[in-house]
């Protein structure tokens, strides 16, 4: 074995705390890389198994596409994280560094005794990885398919999908490919900078650190808070820049990762919602005759109003539309969409526009195109407390005296309204029709709509009335946003973890090569109880760094994921997570404090004198 190579071996065993994180890393990133890359090869095998071949070549690039992109954002987020990790360990040795250049080493040799860390946590994570990833694809395909499960029984037997679970050799070729890859590029970023630190510098170990006085300066508010001990810990923050920036980057990473996830998640969940129903109903029955049909009478869809009342505990809004109808405003025809709702709803209607029963309500809200914008306008405002008539195809005149005005209607009524139509609600509509709704709201939609089926054919045998139960289709709603988030969340939870990874390795490294320092302040008076505040001061005051870039830049995120969530039909307002928001503080000062005490406890064990004599503290 090469003296470079004996060396990295010597490095990794002697620091074991070290090594352990950076391999569990090292694991995780591989595990992602490869479950990402079998979720593919699962998706596009399911696809060929579905399809019979039709459109597989487009599945497979979509597949590919999708894998080299978040694959990409797992290397780029591991490349930032596991470098961090060998920059750590070839700030243990820069003084090792310092001595092999002055005996004759050249920076190829110290740059390969950094690289073969690399290759020696490859050798064992990869395979390692590999495995993880293989479990996490088999997993995460068993979880889906039970969510499928019941969004396949909502629909036919032959539109069913389960998720084949396939372990592909050419997606384990390219995850180690990948993998590899990213490891020694991880590796090679500091390695190279190692390098490339002078002998004299090395030995002194003035590479890493250059100082300035202000650099380090801290305000007297600092001091007259914290006393001592916070001073210390500011000065300390202002001096280990490198290292408490990549602790930084690390929670940002994390915080904006899980507001994005959030925000996914809220949003989907209300684009569902508004997808399926939009309304406050459990059940809809809809009567949907084709032109020519008969259709009912208001009096006959008050009827069955009446009847479907009779279940117990229900609440109904019926909604009756007809477009037969004009009418002219200003020497304009406007085609009326005529709407009538139950008697009920339509007085309290009557009682919102501030007219009396029987009276034309116009929906006075309007958006017009003007340009790629829609302008909200108020085009019939002159129209309030006047007389309007409409004419019917037939020639029949109808005046609705006093006319009310409406800007805003329940949403019942808004799924029936015209965009180009004067829409115009009445107590009765004066012909049959055959476009008429009821939305209910039963506590077991299942069992009313048995009754609503019974009273329909009872009273109308003849007419076209179909069924919805919105309970189930929210139930599958909830499945497949389900399905989506446990994805999400577990790409991010795993990406998180990565950065959680380097957040403990980088605080225990710094705190361990801290260890002359502290037995330095001890031998000067201060006690073990003063050096623990320090370190929580500095945990304290690096969460605050931290939540301050990452909340901002994740709230960001979110918003833009709600911007392509919305990007559609439906519109609804930007929700802030604020759960996610409170997670993610509650979460960053745990972990910087946990893993800052972590490190401090073995610290206890030290002779103050042993190792101030110690050349570099460890």
């Amino acid at each position: 074995m090469r003296l470079t190579a004996k060396l990295a071996l010597t490095q990794i065993e002697k620091s074991k705390t070290r090594t352990l994180w950076t391999m569990l890393g090292i694991i995780l990133c591989v595990a992602m890389v490869t479950a990402i890359c079998g979720f593919a090869a699962s998706g596009m095998a399911t696809f060929e198994a579905v399809s019979e071949g039709r459109e597989q070549d487009q599945v497979n690039r979509i597949m590919i596409m999708l894998a080299s992109v978040f694959g990409g954002i797992v290397a780029l987020a591991s490349v930032i994280v596991v470098s961090n990790a060998f920059r750590a360990s070839a700030g243990e040795r820069t003084s090792q560094f310092g001595i092999l250049k002055s005996t004759g080493a050249t920076k190829r040799q110290i740059a390969a005794t950094v690289m073969y860390e690399g290759v020696f946590f490859s050798s064992v994570g990869i395979p390692l990885g590999v495995l993880l990833g293989i479990l996490i694809q088999f997993t995460g395909l068993s979880i889906a398919n039970h969510l499928l499960g019941y969004i396949n029984d909502f629909f036919a037997e032959d539109t069913a999908l389960v998720l084949m679970f396939t372990v592909s050799p050419m997606a384990i070729l390219a995850s180690v490919i990948v993998s590899f890859a990213t490891v020694m590029l991880s590796a090679w970023l500091p390695a190279r900078r190692a390098s490339k630190i002078p002998a004299i510098d090395a030995i002194r170990r003035s590479g890493e650190i250059k100082l300035k006085k202000k650099s380090v300066k801290t305000s007297r508010l600092t001091h007259l808070l914290f006393g001592v001990e916070g001073t210390l810990a500011a000065k300390s923050l202002k001096r280990s820049r490198r290292n408490f920036r990549a602790t930084v980057v690390s929670i940002t990473i994390s915080i904006v990762m899980l507001l994005a996830a959030a925000s996914l998640h809220i949003h989907m969940s209300q684009l569902l919602d508004a997808a399926v129903t939009g309304v406050d109903a459990t059940a809809l029955m809809v009567l949907h005759g084709g032109e020519g049909e008969k259709g009912l009478t208001h009096e006959e869809a008050e009827r069955l109003t009446a009847r479907l009342l009779e279940y117990e505990g229900v609440s109904v809004y019926a909604v009756g539309t007809d477009i037969s109808h004009t009418a002219v405003i200003d020497s304009t025809e406007y085609e009326v969409q005529m709407i009538a709702v139950d008697r009920l709803h339509y007085e309290e209607l009557c009682r919102q526009a501030g007219v009396p029963a029987g009276s034309g309500i116009v929906y006075n809200s309007w958006r017009v195109a003007e340009g790629e914008k829609r302008i909200a306008t108020r085009p019939f405002d002159h129209l309030a407390g006047e007389t309007l008539t409409v004419t019917s195809e037939s020639g029949k005149t109808l005046e609705y005296p006093s006319v009310g005005l409406l800007n805003d209607v329940p949403n019942e009524i808004q799924m029936s309204l015209g965009t180009e139509n004067l829409n115009l609600i009445v107590p009765e509509i004066p012909d049959p029709t055959t476009m008429y709704a009821w939305f209910a709201l039963a506590e077991d939609a299942a069992d009313f709509l048995v009754h609503a089926q019974n009273a329909g054919q009872e009273l109308f045998p003849e007419q076209s009335i179909g069924y919805i139960n919105y309970q189930e289709e929210s139930m599958v709603e909830m499945r497949i946003s389900n399905l989506v988030s446990v994805f999400v969340y577990g790409f991010v939870g795993l990406l998180i973890l990565i950065a959680l990874t380097n957040v403990v390795s980088t605080i225990s490294t710094n705190v361990r090569l801290r260890r002359r320092e502290f037995a330095v302040l001890q031998s000067t008076g201060m006690t073990r109880g003063g050096i623990g505040r320090m370190l929580t001061l500095e945990s304290i005051l690096c969460s605050v760094r931290a939540l301050l870039f990452g909340l901002p830049v994740g709230i960001l995120a979110a918003w833009l994921v709600f911007l392509g969530v919305t990007e559609g039909d439906y519109q609804f307002p930007f929700t802030v997570p604020w759960v996610a928001i409170a997670e993610c503080v509650l979460g960053v000062f745990a972990v910087t404090f946990i893993s800052m005490r972590f490190a401090a406890s073995r610290l206890r064990k030290q002779n103050t004198v042993e190792t101030i004599r110690t050349e570099d503290g460890v």
